[in-house]
């Protein structure tokens, strides 16, 4: 799978008008705006099955922003996804001090596989 074109058709309904992702992605579009409008304490908080752009399955759990980013774009911090793509490639060693949902440490597991290393 080619990464770069991947993030690129993930990021095309990102920045556009509301409209327009409610016609892409309705039901999604639907949650998405709901769960940014709950507070964290409200027992609507779930956890959902988010796809990322480069075809992993995460675990999230809404209404956290991060995880709502994920839930729908597939993406979570543009520029810093877009540095990985950029400047990680097969064999080196990425590791991710936080690894708050795990996104970048999947992402990299992808860009360093087979011989590179991914600690978090």
């Amino acid at each position: 799978m080619d990464l770069e074109r991947a993030f690129a058709r993930a990021m095309t309904f990102a920045p556009g008008p509301w409209w327009r992702r409610l016609l892409h992605k309705p039901a999604k579009t639907l949650i998405y705006a709901a769960a940014l409008r709950l507070p964290l304490w409200v027992p609507f908080a779930r956890q959902v099955s988010a796809q990322t752009f480069f075809e992993e399955e995460m675990l999230v759990v809404l209404p956290e922003e991060s995880a709502c980013q994920l839930f729908y774009y597939g993406v979570i911090e543009e520029d810093v996804t877009a540095f990985l793509l950029t400047y990680l490639t097969e064999g080196m060693t990425f590791i991710d001090v936080g690894a708050h949902s795990g996104y970048f440490t999947l992402l990299a597991s992808q860009l360093v596989h087979p011989s590179g290393w991914v600690h978090a």
